[in-house]
């Protein structure tokens, strides 16, 4: 026999008053319906709780594969690499747009 514990729980009385004739009506105990109902919450529960860990397991991977591809630079790096493409371009003599006296020269 496996081992057992008493469970005591508030239910409001007209649902326990339905129930008790529910379970009167299908010659069933109180206990086994609810015995019952809680392993059929387990099973449903579990298998959804997997679902969800199996999601996020998914999304971890894709993030992962995103941050291989694209390393994050830190700000310092980035305005570096933006300056080292600004003086680039004038080394090729373009113009930058983004100053206000460049663009009143043209």
């Amino acid at each position: 026999m496996k081992s057992q514990s008493l469970m005591n729980f508030n239910v409001p009385i007209e649902t326990k008053d339905r129930f008790n004739q529910i379970c009167a009506l299908t010659r069933k105990t109180r206990t086994a319906v609810l015995v019952e109902l809680m392993e059929r919450y387990i099973v449903d529960q579990t298998s959804v709780l997997k679902s969800r860990g199996r999601q996020i397991e998914r999304i971890d991977e894709m993030l992962d594969e995103i941050r291989l591809r694209t390393p994050l630079k830190g700000f310092k790096e980035f305005l570096g690499s933006k300056q080292l493409q600004t003086l680039s371009a004038r080394q090729k003599g373009f113009k930058s747009v983004s100053a206000p006296n460049d663009v009143a020269g043209i």
